[in-house]
């Protein structure tokens, strides 16, 4: 894409978001990701075209992002309709993956969505079982050797678990 910059901001004023990072969130890409591929100037259209399918209440005009230019009236028609008939297609297989879930799980997967990107990377280290707040295990069974002097074996040789 020649005008990745120009696209970016007219997506921010669309979104009413002024960081990467929001726009980067709401497209469902990384930061790192997203500034990859800023940096080559490659703009996620697919990303853009799915946001605008899953969130209308975003009312976002692909159109004027893409181009600058806005539709005509009979091509907004058109592509409300394609929009529409993609989010449906979305919901139905969101319906379809989550209908098998428990209540629990389905509140999960809800509060999970939602979350930003760096709560979704700590929920998902903690189910890991890779928490930093809880020390971890130390090596071997620490077998400590007490007694007097150098002695290694003998009357004086016990060993503490």
């Amino acid at each position: 894409m020649e005008n990745f910059q120009g696209v970016l901001l007219r997506l921010k004023e669309q979104l009413g978001v002024e960081t990467d990072k929001e726009v980067a969130e709401l497209l469902g890409m990384s930061v790192k990701a997203f500034t990859a591929r800023k940096a080559r100037g490659a703009f996620p259209e697919d990303k853009l075209l799915a946001l605008v399918a899953l969130r209308p209440d975003l009312l976002i005009d692909p159109s004027y992002v893409l181009t600058g230019d806005y539709l005509s009236v009979a091509q907004a028609k058109l592509a409300a309709s394609h929009y529409s008939a993609a989010r449906d297609t979305a919901r139905l297989s969101n319906v379809a993956l989550t209908q098998h879930l428990t209540a629990d799980e389905q509140e999960l997967l809800a509060l999970f969505r939602a979350a930003p990107l760096s709560r979704k990377a700590e929920a998902v280290r903690v189910l890991a079982g890779d928490n930093p707040t809880q020390p971890k295990p130390k090596k071997g069974k620490g077998i400590s050797v007490v007694g007097d002097g150098n002695r290694t074996a003998g009357e004086n040789y016990h060993e503490k678990e």
